[in-house]
C-alpha cells in the first residue's frame, strides 16, 4: 500500500539554508523513488528504490546507487556519474507528516522520518510534486 501524501520530491535545503550539503528524497506513484545526497565541492550520490507503506512504517528496498561529481553549466546542474552499482538492501521506519516552518519562516509541508535514511537526512520540506532523478540525464565525462 502507497501512502499518497509522501508522492512527490521532499528536500532539507529549504529546512537549513546555508548548509553544506542537500538531502532528498522522491516518492513516485508507482512505488519508485530516489534518494539524493549532494556536497559542496561537487561529489553526490542517488540511491534509486521501491517503497511502500506496512504497519504505519515507511518500508524502503534499495536496488541501485550511483555516486560521482556535479558542476554547474551555463547555470545548470550538470551530473556525472562515476559510480554504479546495484544493491538490495532494505529500510523501514515510522514517519509522520506535519505542518511546519522552513528556515525562513514560511509554511510548509515536513516528512519526518524516525531515523536517518543512509547517509541522508531525516527531516524533508515538500517542494513538488514532479520527481526527476538528477542522474537520468548522464554525462560520461567533464567537458574539457
Amino acid at each position: 500500500m502507497l501512502d499518497t501524501r509522501l508522492i512527490g520530491y521532499w528536500s532539507d535545503e529549504v529546512l537549513y539554508v546555508g548548509d553544506m550539503e542537500t538531502n532528498d528524497i522522491a516518492f513516485g506513484h508507482d512505488g519508485s523513488g530516489f534518494s539524493y545526497w549532494a556536497r559542496v565541492g561537487g561529489v553526490f550520490t542517488v540511491k534509486r528504490f521501491t517503497w511502500n507503506i506496512d504497519n504505519q512504517r515507511l518500508q524502503i528496498r534499495f536496488t541501485c546507487r550511483l555516486s560521482g561529481t556535479w558542476t554547474v553549466h551555463l547555470g545548470h546542474i550538470r551530473h556525472y556519474v562515476t559510480g554504479e552499482r546495484g544493491c538490495s538492501s532494505a529500510w523501514a521506519a515510522p514517519y509522520r507528516i506535519s505542518r511546519a516552518d522552513d528556515a525562513l519562516g514560511n509554511p510548509t509541508t515536513v516528512l519526518t522520518l524516525d531515523r536517518r535514511i543512509g547517509v541522508g537526512g531525516q527531516r524533508f520540506a515538500y517542494l513538488r510534486d514532479t520527481i526527476e532523478d538528477p542522474t537520468r540525464k548522464r554525462h560520461k565525462r567533464r567537458p574539457p
